[in-house]
């Protein structure tokens, strides 16, 4: 609910939503809120999600910053060929509210390719404090929960151009809109956030040798929030974050050391934020933010010992370097480092 747009949002290890990176597909997408803290999770479409990939470590000397706690990767489902169709409602034991979703999934897979569109459709009612026992003396109206409608869109499509160069691409579209009432002894408020974001991507995956594959995104997202706030006087608040980025990465088996293969990742990125938040009604800025990151990284895993060593007292003992340049347009340059030990010294611990 930051400055009242609404949304779900990731929040690995309780650091805060701004400390996880949440990438679609490989690749980032434009924030959400008044303080343009958190990618709005929920307007995925879960029809047309295969995984989801969690790194729970910090990845900071990789990603950057905003993966202090770790990174989310929603990946979009390849290679479906048919056709899907869900409807699902659910209700509350106490009070009205009401939650459906319904979906259409649609997919081809040829020798060679594959083409994905998926379109979701949910709807949920508000959550009144009075259907509450804690809160049912709570002046009304007053929403524990805020009503939510949104309609989300997604698109892919792959194509090997070579035996080892293949094709990708994505397309998201979603918007929310919503309403939560408060109300006090002294006051009424009722919010009405409507969220749009679009982003879209291109990559070229490229299989170098047996041993090394390299990747080459470019993508684009931009998210519109239109925030009405009702009171006696009342105000409108838009909200606007854009994001440009360009990555490169290659990764592979580097040699071995001690008898075991070393691998290595290294690539670079470059991006452009842009951020604003205004008071529309007093025609005041409240928040506003452009600048561009340049980034540079590499990372080196040695997996010193497996489970097929058969040593006692340690089923897997791997090691991890890592670090990462960026050098920002508004306040400098960073170098993140670091070093990573997993030790299990049985299966279960």
């Amino acid at each position: 609910g930051r400055s009242g747009t609404y949304g779900s949002s990731a929040n690995l290890r309780g650091l805060g939503a701004g400390s996880t990176l949440v990438l679609l597909n490989n690749h980032r997408v434009a924030p959400s809120s008044g303080l343009g803290d958190f990618v709005d999770i929920s307007l995925f479409p879960a029809s047309a999600i295969e995984r989801m990939e969690v790194l729970t470590d910090g990845a900071s000397s990789i990603y950057g910053g905003d993966a202090v706690a770790g990174v989310m990767n929603f990946i979009l489902r390849e290679d479906y060929d048919g056709a899907e169709a869900m409807v699902r409602y659910g209700s509350v034991t106490n009070g009205d509210l009401d939650e459906y979703r319904a979906s259409m999934t649609y997919g081809k897979a040829w020798d060679g390719g594959n083409a994905l569109v998926a379109y979701e459709y949910f709807n949920r009612g508000n959550l009144s404090a009075g259907d509450r026992s804690f809160s049912s003396e709570a002046i009304l109206p007053n929403d524990l929960f805020p009503s939510s409608e949104r309609n989300s869109v997604v698109a892919a499509f792959s194509q090997d151009i070579l035996s080892n160069l293949r094709f990708k691409s994505d397309f998201l579209y979603g918007n929310r809109n919503g309403r939560r009432d408060w109300s006090g002894a002294t006051y009424y408020i009722r919010i009405l956030p409507d969220t749009t974001t679009v982003s879209s991507s291109a990559a070229l995956e490229w299989n170098i040798s047996e041993n090394w594959t390299a990747d080459f995104i470019g993508a684009y997202s931009k998210t519109n929030g239109d925030v009405n706030t009702e009171v006696d006087s009342s105000w409108r608040t838009d909200i606007e974050s854009e994001l440009w980025t360009l990555d490169a990465k290659a990764s592979g088996v580097l040699g071995t050391l001690w008898g075991v293969e070393v691998h290595g990742a290294f690539g670079g990125q470059y991006r452009e934020e842009s951020f604003s938040n205004v008071r529309v009604d007093i025609d005041t800025v409240q928040r506003e933010a452009d600048r561009n990151v340049s980034a540079v990284f590499g990372e080196l895993y040695i997996p010193l010992i497996s489970e097929e060593d058969g040593v006692a007292g340690a089923h897997r003992l791997d090691l991890s370097l890592s670090g990462r340049y960026e050098d920002y347009s508004d306040f400098g340059s960073q170098t993140t480092p670091k070093l990573g030990v997993l030790w299990s010294p049985v299966e279960s611990l």
